[in-house]
């Protein structure tokens, strides 16, 4: 029976999945490559931003492709077609509807912020990220549910 798997992994399979930090050991690699292996996963065609993770550290940046899309043997002998689009936006589509999102997005823009111009826009983008968490806990406490099960869009098709 054809499967796939969509996860959120806390490692990476390869040095080139992650960015910037101190690069992974063969060691540290290991254990997930075999698990891939016996369990005979490969990866789905994935389109979009590839490092789906970053460390939110400004001063020790680290981007890791975490967001995993894999699919078993019979999938590709049932010529399936199956990939995944990571978008960062997706998680906020179902906010985005809802009636009071563009006035809160403008109120958080039109912040009066005195600084450089470089300070400004990161000073607005910060009390908007948080006025956004909470707009998020008031209207969607569950919006993964909502937003179809996380940061991407999968699909299998048959391209027989």
């Amino acid at each position: 029976m054809p499967w796939l798997i969509l996860a959120d992994f806390n490692c990476v399979k390869s040095p080139a999945e992650k960015q910037l930090g101190i690069a992974p050991t063969c060691y540290e690699l290991k254990d997930f490559v075999d698990c891939c292996l016996t369990l005979g996963l490969h990866d789905a065609l994935t389109t979009g931003y590839y490092h789906t993770w970053y460390s939110n550290n400004d001063s020790n940046l680290v981007l890791c492709n975490l967001d995993q899309v894999f699919l078993n043997n019979e999938c590709i002998e049932a010529r399936l077609h199956c990939g995944a689009h990571f978008s960062p936006w997706d998680a906020l589509r179902p906010l985005s509807g809802s009636p009071n999102f563009i006035a809160t997005v403008e109120d958080g823009w039109s912040l009066n912020v005195e600084g450089t111009p470089q300070f400004n826009p990161c000073r607005k983008l910060k009390t908007l990220k948080s006025t956004l968490k909470a707009f998020n806990s008031l209207h969607s406490s569950h919006i993964s549910v909502s937003a179809g099960g996380g940061p991407y869009l999968a699909r299998c098709t048959s391209l027989a």
